[in-house]
């Protein structure tokens, strides 16, 4: 892979922060800590071009050394652990749903047994 599209660390540029630079860095990025620990650190959202633009201005106001490109590429790229993990739920509620009958028991034997009657 080309080394200019490499995605940033933008998590541990962001952990290398003081917390009142964090601060600082929020209110130039257009948003809060609270939702860049949230959101952004773990790539969970990936930003609005409007927000993107703000956050990139910001790293680069607190002296990020990757590009835009490299940036963009953090939140972008697939993230395979949590695919993997993603994976895994779906396997252990598909077996989960297998292995246990529906709460309550079937409609249909309730109805055939109020017929007997």
């Amino acid at each position: 892979m080309d080394p200019t599209t490499l995605p940033a660390d933008f998590k541990s540029f962001y952990r290398s922060l003081d917390r009142d630079q964090k601060v600082t860095f929020a209110a130039e990025a257009g948003t809060s800590t609270r939702y860049i620990e949230t959101h952004l650190v773990y790539a969970r959202k990936i930003p609005g071009p409007t927000r993107m633009e703000k956050l990139y201005a910001a790293c680069v106001q607190f002296g990020a050394t990757f590009t835009k490109a490299q940036l963009i590429a953090f939140f972008y790229e697939p993230n395979k652990d949590r695919e993997i993990r993603t994976k895994d739920v779906i396997e252990n509620v598909k077996a989960s749903d297998d292995a246990q009958p529906p709460v309550g028991g079937s409609s249909d034997k309730k109805i055939e047994m109020r017929m007997q009657v």
